[in-house]
């Protein structure tokens, strides 16, 4: 392929990728192209070429998707957050049921897998309850928005249709406060400045909301001022807290929060329990459709009261608190104590007392507990995007239990470590200590790329068959 880029190439589009790109191949070679769609033909310049795949450029489509619609988004697709708006809804979801099938097929070494349609939500749009905007000053006019795609330069943006309307207000009354009290915006560059994202969550309970200004600094200038401006802008802000993050690099939130005006959490409700949400809980964005994907997990758990569960990444013990009312005994482990004490205190708030929550790393705690005698029949695993660690998966090999529930929102990492529970070659074991009994992907984030997974695994030569 000498001098490939040079010139156009034709590719037929066959699927999309994890982060929303359409895939085509040249002589045998992936090439991801932004913007293309599955079943098109579209012409394209490769402006990047590596020994396994390649990356182009749109140019041209030249036989375009019936499901391509128009964005209704003035951002699209200069904005990175939405990938695509340019798909109808319904052709999303079957993508992604297709991405969740390559990813097992592909990276799992799985045949033969029936992969149902995606469930979708019943309105793709203003779903999202955790909005994360960078602050930025260019030219001396503030931006905040979103990144562009593939870079980190910030596009102003008065209103994602991803996120509630009501953001909108507190970007612009944030916007015409910086842009009038002289605060200064951070430049990751130079590592000056103060104001560096903004985050906003939502309460589903109230309908109120918690505004995390996130800066280098543990004081601002004019707070009171900024309070007033924000609070007779935005009523329904029920909490306004300042983080602190002086590390360089992406991390939006530092360690450090305080509380400048209101209370020290808000207050969501998935499958009728409260959780207390602070500014570095993790809580799905999605209230919605993480109802469906819990109501699945317990669908695949077929809990009948008498077994003890392990849910493994437990956060603020949302997965945990709905196990509970079938399970004998719930232990939710959790490397993030702050993460704990919340989940301590959610189970509490509900007057659960047959749930556990133990601080720290999975692969520590679960061999204690079976020093302790304690061996779980049910297993799940909700991990962040780069999947489990090798050790958790050795210690769950080692302790068998009956079922593993994976929770995934990154198909290539879900695929990697079911391969390993589940391929004797990979674990070291001369039979796989572990079939796939059944797998259902969930759309927790309409017009993107990313799908969320939930698998069911049953130990080899037990259960029967789903």
């Amino acid at each position: 392929m000498d001098d490939i880029s040079m010139k156009p190439q034709q590719l037929t589009i066959t699927a999309l990728s994890e982060e929303g790109e359409g895939i085509g191949r040249l002589d045998g070679m992936a090439v991801f192209i932004p913007g293309a769609l599955p079943g098109e033909t579209v012409e394209c310049h490769l402006v990047e070429q590596k020994k396994n795949y390649a990356r182009g450029r749109l140019t041209q489509i030249l036989a375009a998707s019936p499901a391509r619609v128009s964005p209704p988004c003035p951002y699209f697709p200069e904005c990175g957050g939405c990938q695509l708006q340019h798909l109808d809804y319904p052709a999303q979801l079957e993508a992604k049921r297709v991405t969740v099938q390559d990813a097992l097929e592909r990276i799992g070494g799985f045949k033969g897998i029936d992969v149902p349609l995606t469930l979708g939500m019943a309105e793709p749009f203003r779903y999202r309850n955790n909005g994360q905007y960078p602050i930025r000053k260019v030219n001396g006019q503030v931006r905040i928005g979103f990144f562009k795609a593939g870079s980190h330069e910030v596009i102003d943006i008065k209103d994602c249709l991803i996120q509630p309307e009501i953001n909108a207000r507190v970007v612009a009354a944030l916007k015409t406060w910086i842009q009038e009290s002289g605060v200064t915006t951070y430049n990751p560059k130079t590592q000056e400045g103060m104001m560096r994202h903004l985050m906003i969550r939502h309460s589903n309970i109230t309908g109120g909301l918690m505004v995390v200004l996130v800066a280098t600094v543990k004081t601002l200038p004019g707070e009171a001022g900024l309070i007033e401006r924000l609070r007779g802008a935005v009523p329904e802000i029920e909490s306004l807290v300042l983080n602190t993050n002086t590390k360089p690099g992406s991390q939006v939130l530092g360690p450090q929060s305080r509380v400048i005006y209101g209370k020290e959490r808000i207050f969501g409700e998935i499958d009728g329990f409260k959780f207390g949400i602070s500014p570095l809980s993790f809580f799905q964005v999605n209230t919605a459709q993480t109802k469906v994907l819990y109501q699945k997990a317990i669908e695949f758990a077929d809990l009948k009261g008498s077994e003890t569960v392990f849910d493994v990444y437990s956060g603020i013990g949302t997965i945990s608190l709905s196990l509970s009312r079938k399970a004998r005994k719930v232990y939710g482990i959790e490397s993030v104590r702050p993460a704990v004490e919340d989940a301590v205190e959610n189970a509490r708030r509900a007057g659960v007392e047959h749930v556990e929550f133990i601080a720290g790393k999975a692969e520590d705690v679960m061999p204690r507990l079976a020093e302790q005698g304690v061996r779980p029949d049910v297993v799940v695993l909700d991990p962040p995007r780069k999947g489990c660690e090798p050790e958790v998966l050795r210690t769950l090999l080692d302790m068998k239990p009956e079922k593993i529930i994976y929770v995934s929102c990154k198909p290539s990492t879900l695929a990697r470590d079911l391969k390993i529970l589940c391929v004797g070659g990979e674990s070291g074991l001369e039979e796989p200590a572990y079939r796939l009994a059944a797998v259902q992907p969930v759309d927790l984030f309409g017009e993107t790329g990313h799908v969320e997974a939930i698998i069911l695994m049953t130990r080899s030569g037990s259960g029967d068959k789903k």
